[in-house]
C-alpha cells in the first residue's frame, strides 16, 4: 500500500499567530482528516535551534496518507472548497513525499 506524506509549510498573517494556531488546531486539522484521504496529522513550529535555513516558514503540518500522491492531492483539491480556511492563514507551500523505506526505529 502506498504511503505518502503531505508537508504543509505555513505562516500566519502578521500579528495573527494565536488566531492561526487556534484555527489550525481546533478546525483545520480535523477538517483535512474528515474531508480528504489523510489518515493522521501532526503540527510543528520552527525551533530556535537550526542547522539550515527553514525557507521562511514558521509552521509545519504533516499529513499521512495510505494512498498515492495523485489520489492524496486529488482529495485535497476536492475538499478545499468545503473547508473553513479562516482569515489568519498567510503564505503556504504544500509538498508531497512518497515513502521509499519502512520506518526505522530504535
Amino acid at each position: 500500500m502506498p504511503k505518502v506524506q503531505m508537508h504543509v509549510f505555513a505562516n500566519a498573517k502578521d500579528g495573527k499567530d494565536d488566531e492561526f494556531n487556534r484555527w489550525y488546531d481546533k478546525i483545520h486539522l480535523s477538517e483535512v482528516i474528515q474531508l480528504t484521504e489523510a489518515i493522521a496529522a501532526s503540527r510543528y513550529q520552527l525551533s530556535d535551534h537550526q542547522a539550515a535555513d527553514a525557507g521562511g516558514f514558521r509552521y509545519l503540518a504533516i499529513y499521512e496518507f495510505e494512498v498515492g500522491a495523485k489520489e492524496a492531492f486529488g482529495s485535497l483539491i476536492a475538499a478545499t472548497k468545503k473547508m473553513d480556511m479562516g482569515d489568519s492563514l498567510g503564505d503556504t507551500k504544500i509538498v508531497f513525499f512518497d515513502e521509499i523505506t519502512e520506518r526505522v526505529t530504535s
